[in-house]
């Protein structure tokens, strides 16, 4: 039941909104969250990156239920990846 209302959480605007607007709650989240776009995202890894420390990305979208978003989330996987080959940022694995 705590899962189900997570999920919920995660894909409600007006939670988004709450968190991204209420100080207190952005701080205690922008620690989890590298930001809202993969520029964002590209920019505290490189920074992270320049500080010895490895970091991971994960792309949310994992909690679909019908195959247009399965292809939603999924090109926008493939997007990430390519993004962070561009950047020259350090992975663990070859995108070939």
């Amino acid at each position: 039941m705590l899962r189900s209302f997570l999920i919920y959480l995660s894909k409600a605007g007006w939670a988004q909104k709450l968190v991204t607007s209420w100080s207190f709650a952005w701080q205690a989240a922008s620690r989890f969250i590298a930001g809202e776009s993969i520029q964002d995202a590209i920019r505290i890894v490189r920074e992270l990156n320049a500080k010895g420390i490895n970091a991971t990305l994960d792309q949310l979208g994992e909690h679909t239920s019908t195959v247009e978003e399965a292809d939603i989330a999924s090109d926008s996987i493939i997007t990430v990846l390519n993004e962070i080959d561009k950047a020259g940022l350090k992975r663990m694995f070859p995108l070939s």
